[in-house]
């Protein structure tokens, strides 16, 4: 069978619908994993792009984005490597100001029970981390 990295435009012509011919081949492709004639693989850069399209180009809410984007990360005919880390990043981001990124390093730091090393506050406001500033 033959795997598939998808990349961001594939998700999101799937998820706008804004250009048919792009909504109908990402949908037969999506159709396709399902039924196991393709294996397609979601990889973390990937839907980081998605997400910042979305909010940055489509100005879509952030509670929106998580809820759209969950189902990819465990989609039977999708292999997303960080699936879980990826799901409890989105959960951040849809209830936080803070950006993607941030949440994702607090979403691995916290399955990999690290802790995390940054000059930024933000991960003060995540109370399942431990955070601490560089030469503290």
């Amino acid at each position: 069978m033959k795997k598939l990295i998808i990349d961001a435009n594939v998700i999101l012509r799937f998820l706008r619908a804004d250009h048919p011919e792009h909504f109908a081949a990402a949908s037969k492709l999506f159709e396709q994993a399902e039924s196991g004639k393709v294996r397609l693989v979601l990889l973390a850069p990937v839907l980081a792009e998605v997400v910042f399209v979305l909010t940055s180009v489509y100005e879509c809410g952030r509670k929106e984005i998580a809820e759209a984007l969950q189902p990819f990360l465990f989609h039977g005919g999708i292999d997303c490597p960080e699936s879980a880390v990826l799901a409890d990043a989105l959960k951040r981001f849809a209830s936080t100001k803070i950006d993607l990124m941030d949440c994702y390093v607090a979403a691995a730091a916290v399955a990999s029970d690290y802790a995390v090393c940054s000059f930024d506050r933000d991960f003060r406001k995540f109370s399942d981390i431990d955070w601490q500033q560089p030469g503290s």
